[in-house]
């Protein structure tokens, strides 16, 4: 994918502003000129969670980059390296996965489909079955329940740290009207939370501006988030990670000029 199949198309990026930085590149690389507009802020949070009870888990679970990396800082301020004794490590995809290598650690599972379901098939097939094993899921305040009731539901003991918040950030008037004016081609969404911010920080009447503008999901829950804030979701990988976010708005885009 090294065309540059997006040259000239005006794309935004929700994205906090550390974690930016690899889909803006992606998408300079395909010709595109970036807009950053950062809809949320992660800040870590002191987990209510007992590092040296980490012994005896079967699986750490990590169901984002933001994940490991908060979770790697409450290890840290606690002088406990990256070290889950012993537990397999599944990573929702393969960014999570990245980041948890860059920490010297293995990734035992990564999921065939890049979501909470994706995982729980994942597992089960693995290891036959649930039921019994002690389940470490580090998250963020706002995640989903799915995940961890699922566990349980299948019989497995679960511990779910709470190792970060999602924050919508306070963005300038003139910020948001320069936005309007850039009159970008494509507004991107990788999470839940960057969809439903930006409803929040620009208003109905901002968005109303910005015309017929196309807005692209990571996935299922961002577009149902989008969706439910009043948005219409235009492209939707099938593979719900960064580069099937990158393909599908390329092919959208060749599409429209075939």
């Amino acid at each position: 994918m090294n065309e540059k199949r997006l040259i000239g198309k005006k794309i935004v990026v929700t994205r906090a502003r550390k974690q930016a930085e690899t889909l803006a590149a992606a998408l300079e690389d395909l010709g595109a000129c970036v807009i950053e507009f950062p809809t949320i802020e992660i800040e870590p949070i002191a987990a209510r969670f007992d590092v040296g009870s980490m012994a005896g888990f079967h699986w750490a679970i990590f169901t984002s980059a933001n994940a490991v990396r908060c979770f790697g800082m409450v290890l840290e301020r606690a002088g406990v390296p990256f070290d889950l004794h012993g537990a397999k490590i599944c990573a929702v995809g393969p960014a999570t996965q990245r980041s948890v290598e860059e920490r010297s650690a293995y990734v035992d599972l990564v999921p065939d489909e890049f979501t909470s379901e994706g995982i729980i098939a994942a597992l089960e097939e693995t290891e036959e079955g649930l039921a019994g094993q002690r389940i470490l899921v580090p998250r963020g305040e706002l995640a989903r329940d799915m995940l961890p009731d699922t566990l349980r539901a299948h019989g497995a003991d679960v511990a779910e740290p709470i190792v970060y918040r999602t924050l919508c950030p306070k963005v300038a008037d003139a910020a948001k009207d320069a936005l309007v004016a850039a009159r970008p081609d494509i507004v991107t969404f990788t999470s839940a939370s960057t969809a439903r911010h930006y409803v929040q920080i620009l208003g109905a009447e901002r968005i109303g501006a910005l015309g017929g503008i196309v807005y692209a999901s990571i996935g299922p829950q961002t577009t149902l988030s989008a969706e439910t804030a009043g948005l219409t979701i235009s492209i939707e990988p099938q593979r719900h990670d960064l580069p099937g976010m990158l393909e599908a708005i390329s092919q959208y885009e060749t599409r429209k000029t075939t």
